[in-house]
């Protein structure tokens, strides 16, 4: 019985077989660490040590004076480094918070509503997620540059509310839940958003990714004055 509590599909505890598994991921995941610690330890590194041959992996006097240049430097250039932080953290609010939001009510219609072309609609999603960002970068410029929001932060908020990966993955999920839900909903008089905001939304909470909280290249494309960087 010990055994089985062990390997079946959700083990309550860790069987001795899967040792050598959790060793294996652990090593794994220490080596796939190593670049972000040797970002943080270049960013602490004194001038001396950041030049210095042979280059080495971790830092030896650890300093936040580089970040202290940086900021009292591009305090007196045209585009301070607040700019840019702001930029980042309002850009990236917005749009984690309006895209799952939008994905989220979109794959609940997608998943349990009936309307005509709903079909249609998935499978264009579908569709959609063929195309990668980069091919879709020239299009999406012309478009931007039409409506007048290049140098404008709803340039790089709008383009990318509409998340495929994110539609997809949310109904594939809404798909597991039972209908009787929406059935004993109905009965008691909820309408479709009470239900999804009540219920479905809770549901929905356990299950959110961050699917993209940077865009690097597209900023740069749409920016034509140094004050929107």
């Amino acid at each position: 019985m010990n055994s089985f509590h062990g390997n079946k599909i959700n083990p309550t505890r860790i069987h001795r077989s899967q040792i050598k598994y959790f060793l294996f991921l652990i090593t794994l995941s220490a080596f796939m660490l190593l670049p972000i610690v040797f970002m943080f330890s270049q960013a602490m590194k004194p001038i001396d040590e950041l030049f210095l041959y042979p280059p080495r992996f971790f830092v030896e006097n650890p300093t936040f004076k580089n970040f202290y240049d940086l900021f009292n430097v591009t305090s007196v250039t045209v585009i301070p480094m607040t700019r840019f932080l702001f930029n980042s953290i309002v850009v990236t609010s917005i749009v984690v918070f309006l895209s799952i939001t939008i994905s989220a009510m979109a794959g609940f219609a997608l998943s349990k509503l009936e309307f005509k072309s709903k079909k249609i609609i998935f499978e264009a999603n579908i569709i959609a997620l063929m195309f990668v960002p980069a091919a879709m970068a020239i299009p999406r410029y012309f478009i931007v540059d039409a409506l007048g929001l290049t140098d404008n932060l709803l340039g790089h908020i709008i383009p990318i509310l509409a998340m495929p990966v994110g539609l997809f993955l949310i109904k594939q999920f809404v798909d597991q839940i039972p209908n009787e839900l929406i059935q004993s909903a109905s009965i008691d008089g909820a309408s479709n958003f009470t239900l999804f905001r009540k219920s479905f939304f809770r549901l929905l909470c356990r299950r959110w990714r961050p699917w993209r909280f940077w865009r690097f290249r597209w900023p740069g494309t749409i920016r034509k004055r140094r004050k929107f960087t």
